[in-house]
């Protein structure tokens, strides 16, 4: 997924933040932002984990499960969101069933 170039600023002075999402076991690239405080990076990190629920909806549901990481300059993890689908049984393709063996009565 392409990212808008905000995620690619710097400005001297303020602490750099790296925004890592994993689809399933697979990396994408990580993006780099400078903002103020972990504060700010937090809703940062809801705002790309947004854009990857509107941009990769059929993806999350294929792959089950996604993880936003948000490290420090140093690559110190700082927090995760974890994105998971889970599908409703209701809409899972049936499954043979043995139907139960009714007794007739003498």
């Amino acid at each position: 997924m392409e990212k808008a170039d905000k995620f690619m600023r710097w400005s001297p002075g303020l602490p750099r933040f790296l925004i890592q999402a994993q689809r399933g076991t697979e990396p994408l690239a990580p993006e780099s932002i400078t903002l103020p405080d972990i504060a700010a990076a937090r809703r940062e990190a809801v705002c790309y984990a947004g854009e990857l629920l509107r941009e990769e909806a059929d993806r999350l549901q294929s792959s089950g499960e996604w993880t936003i990481t948000v490290a420090d300059e140093t690559a110190l993890t700082l927090f995760s969101i974890t994105l998971l689908w889970t599908g409703a049984p209701a809409l899972s393709p049936p499954t043979a069933r043995p139907s139960p063996e009714v007794k007739k009565r003498k």
